[in-house]
């Protein structure tokens, strides 16, 4: 059994770190939901987290990040509804976006539960292209801002009791490339430095 367990919490990092592309998100041992919806209500009550990354401290647009989630379980003790919202600035990108999630939660054991879950939200991504400073202004690599609005549809599955957790999710099945200049590469004329 302790192999069989090792085996999914492995698998659920690894999927985890292929998937996650919207926010980089540290302290999931007190976020759980953040990255697997179906531990919504998995607190039996009102739970709401939020979060405020700012790496390089004192660096103009240094990356900073926020984050928020609140979830709970309906009257209906085997249905939890969640809601998530982040921003992220990371230079001349910014991604911003909301999930919603439900998640269908069972009984499995006499402290333990098993839930399965859906998530689905939007997703901004902004890329500024304007901020860039150019050694040849009349360079047209770089254009105007681009703006994506795009779907994220994710689901989950989570085993859980007081004394343990695990679990596997996909946040967002579709992948979106955040950036997407119209030209295959960029030429340079000589060293960047």
């Amino acid at each position: 059994m302790k192999q069989f367990l090792t085996i999914i919490f492995l698998s659920a990092l690894c999927v985890n770190a292929v998937a996650q592309k919207e926010l980089v998100m540290t302290q999931y041992m007190h976020n759980q939901f953040a990255i697997n919806p179906a531990f919504a209500g998995s607190r039996e009550t009102l739970t709401a987290f939020a979060a405020y990354r700012m790496q390089w401290s004192g660096i103009p647009d240094a990356p900073n990040a926020q984050f928020f989630s609140i979830h709970a379980p309906l009257k209906n003790n085997q249905v939890a509804l969640g809601a998530s919202f982040f921003n992220e600035n990371i230079s001349i990108v910014r991604n911003t976006g909301f999930s919603a999630a439900y998640a269908y939660r069972i009984k499995a054991g006499a402290n333990s539960r098993l839930a399965l879950s859906l998530n689905a939200g939007l997703l901004s991504s902004k890329s500024s292209w304007d901020k860039i400073s150019l050694t040849q202004p009349e360079d047209p690599a770089f254009g105007e801002s681009e703006t994506h609005i795009d779907p994220m549809l994710g689901f989950g599955i989570a085993w859980y009791s007081p004394q343990f957790f695990a679990g596997l999710s996909v946040p967002d099945l579709f992948y979106n490339a955040p950036l997407t200049m119209n030209r295959p590469f960029l030429s340079h004329p000589g060293p960047i430095f």
